[in-house]
């Protein structure tokens, strides 16, 4: 009797098994502000910029030094310094407009308000 064919083993076929999806991020990341922290800090400094415009630099100050002490590393913290050198010269603050302005300059040193810093301190 004639031997029975060996049948040949199918050919393997290589499974790529699926990676699980990633699991979203059940926390997004916090916003560095909330809208109204913005808006409370651009009332601050709208006081003090009509206060300026108004030749009342000590009024421009109070809020100034409001908005430092609520919000030091605010969004508009550099406007604020940019005031606060304004005010400080306006109201007749020299030395303490220069040191302000300094600390501005190295701070910010690529400011679009620098002119209004240096204007300021011009005699």
């Amino acid at each position: 009797p004639a031997p029975a064919p060996v049948a040949e083993p199918p050919p393997r076929v290589a499974v790529r098994r699926a990676r699980p999806a990633p699991a979203p991020n059940p926390k997004p990341a916090p916003a560095p502000a909330t809208d109204a922290d913005l808006a409370a800090e651009r009332a601050l400094l709208e006081v003090a910029r009509t206060a300026l415009s108004r030749g009342q630099p000590a009024d421009a100050l109070s809020s100034l030094d409001a908005h430092l002490a609520k919000y030091p590393l605010g969004q508009l913290a550099e406007e604020r310094e940019a005031l606060a050198v304004q005010a400080l010269a306006a109201d007749g603050q020299r030395d303490k407009a220069k040191s302000r302005a300094a600390m501005f300059k190295a701070q910010f040193p690529e400011s679009m308000l620098l002119p209004a810093v240096e204007h300021a301190l011009a005699p």
